[in-house]
């Protein structure tokens, strides 16, 4: 992690502000049926069955069956569907 991220990172842990603050990914899950990720980079793949999505370090995979994007904003994306598997793959 660059030094700057640091820095925000211990702003963010000193002032007692949220994650998102300093660009940090939140995933919300409701049942299996819903997944809302704030703070992402943008979609990789979207199917039916598997949405990849482009976060600060990391890929976020959600995996399942009639996954549907519900909405999809800049910083948001709300997905739908049976969702059987969350991924995480870091990246280097």
């Amino acid at each position: 992690m660059g030094k700057y991220n640091e820095i925000k990172k211990h702003i963010v842990q000193r002032f007692e502000l949220a994650p998102e603050a300093a660009g940090c990914t939140r995933l919300t899950l409701i049942d299996n049926t819903h997944a809302c990720l704030e703070n992402h980079k943008g979609i990789i793949e979207y199917t039916q069955k598997k949405i990849c999505i482009n976060a600060t370090g990391l890929r976020i995979l959600i995996g399942g069956s009639g996954l549907v994007l519900e909405r999809y904003g800049r910083e948001n994306v709300m997905i739908s569907g049976d969702i059987s598997i969350i991924q995480y793959e870091k990246l280097r």
